[in-house]
C-alpha cells in the first residue's frame, strides 16, 4: 500500500465506528488519486509511441485491431521506442512465442 494511505490509516487507526466512513473515503479518495495518475502514465506512454515502422516508415493505424499484434514493439533502457511493422520484422522473430 501506499505511503500516503499507511499515514492516514495511522492518524485514523483509534476512531470510533462513527468515523469509519471517513476512513472509507478517504482511502477511497486516496486509491482514485493514485489510479488517476496511473492512467495519465499510460497515456503518456501511448502518445510517445512512433507514428510509423523504423524500419520502412509505413504508418502504424491504431484503429486496425487485427494489426496491431503483427507490429513489434522494443522499448531500450535509454528510454527509446522502436516500432516495427509485420514485414520487417524477422523470420526468426516473427516464429518465437509471444
Amino acid at each position: 500500500m501506499t505511503e500516503s494511505f499507511l499515514n492516514l490509516t495511522k492518524q485514523l487507526g483509534k476512531a470510533s465506528m462513527s468515523s469509519a466512513r471517513k476512513m472509507r473515503r478517504a482511502k477511497e479518495k486516496i486509491l482514485k488519486k493514485e489510479l488517476k495518475k496511473n492512467l495519465k502514465k499510460a497515456e503518456k506512454a501511448l502518445d510517445s509511441l512512433p507514428k510509423h515502422c523504423d524500419e520502412c516508415g509505413a504508418l502504424f493505424d491504431r484503429s486496425k485491431k487485427e494489426e496491431l499484434n503483427k507490429w513489434r514493439v522494443a522499448v531500450y533502457d535509454d528510454g527509446r521506442i522502436h516500432l516495427v511493422c509485420d514485414a520487417c520484422t524477422p523470420d526468426s522473430v516473427k516464429n518465437e512465442a509471444r
